[in-house]
Order: structure tokens, then sequence, then C-alpha cells
């Protein structure tokens, strides 16, 4: 996992109010939020997450999920 994407799942779960470590809250994000692109690479992570973090969106409210794409992740 790299840092950045711990970096940024840290910053998503305190903007959510969620006390939780950063690799559980990846692989339950994975797992339910982003269960539509079951191959999410940690890159395409980040990228969800900033998304995520820029706007305020909560996953697992459907606020922003991850849609596969052409192999790619397009954050809806």
């Amino acid at each position: 996992m790299s840092n950045a994407l711990t970096t940024i799942a840290t910053q998503v779960a305190s903007n959510l109010g969620i006390d939780i470590d950063s690799q559980e809250l990846i692989t339950t994000l994975k797992t339910t939020a982003f269960r539509g692109a079951p191959n999410i690479t940690d890159s395409q992570m980040v990228a969800m997450m900033m998304v995520a973090k820029q706007f305020n969106l909560n996953p697992w409210t459907n606020e922003i999920y991850a849609f596969p794409n052409k192999g790619a992740i397009v954050p809806i």
C-alpha cells in the first residue's frame, strides 16, 4: 500500500469523523463502497479518495463510488 493512499484515507476518515486504522479503512472501502471496481489499484484509490476529500463526499452513502470504464476507474 502506498504512503499517498494511507495519508489520503486517514484524511478522509478524519473529515467524516471516523477513527479507524488506515489499512482497515482501505480494505473496507474496497469491499464495500468501491466493490463495483474489484481490481481498483492503489493509484486509482488515491484519485477516488482525493475527490472524496475535496468535495467532502462519503463513499458509504454512495455520495461517491468507483465506476469501471475501459480499464480505468471514474469517480461518480
